[in-house]
């Protein structure tokens, strides 16, 4: 799948009509994401996602340094959606958490079974099911 064919998805899933707007909801929920999980496994997500998508789960090099020192942020369902929600600038969370599965779907249909596995693996109880069931 191309950056533009992952994109266009999302705007489908999500109902979202401005191409920009699906990059930006994209950015937010797969950056959260790979907040929360390990950074190998990041690395391991990122490397089955299109170009230009990709490089959206690496963040800017201070996120990284902060990351290596802290480990991966440890949000839960609610504090996920809040922090895409907050990315994005929505204040209907139900409208971020439809993104947010919008988007992990995407995710889900580019990448094997056994790397989405190895994401849930780290996910908490209610993100891992949002997750599985996206």
């Amino acid at each position: 799948m191309k950056k533009e064919t992952f994109i266009h998805r999302i705007q489908e899933l999500a109902g979202i009509q401005e191409r920009k707007r699906a990059e930006e909801a994209t950015e937010a929920v797969l950056g959260t994401l790979c907040g929360r999980i390990t950074r190998e496994e990041a690395k391991d997500l990122a490397s089955q996602l299109p170009d230009g998508i990709d490089s959206l789960c690496q963040g800017n090099l201070l996120k990284e340094l902060v990351r290596r020192v802290e480990g991966p942020k440890r949000l839960e369902r609610d504090a996920f959606v809040s922090a895409v929600a907050d990315k994005i600038h929505l204040e209907d969370k139900t409208e971020a958490a439809r993104v947010t599965t919008a988007v992990f779907r995407t995710l889900k249909e580019q990448i094997s079974q056994g790397e989405a596995e190895d994401v849930a693996s780290q996910l908490p109880q209610k993100l891992k099911v949002m997750w599985l069931e996206s």
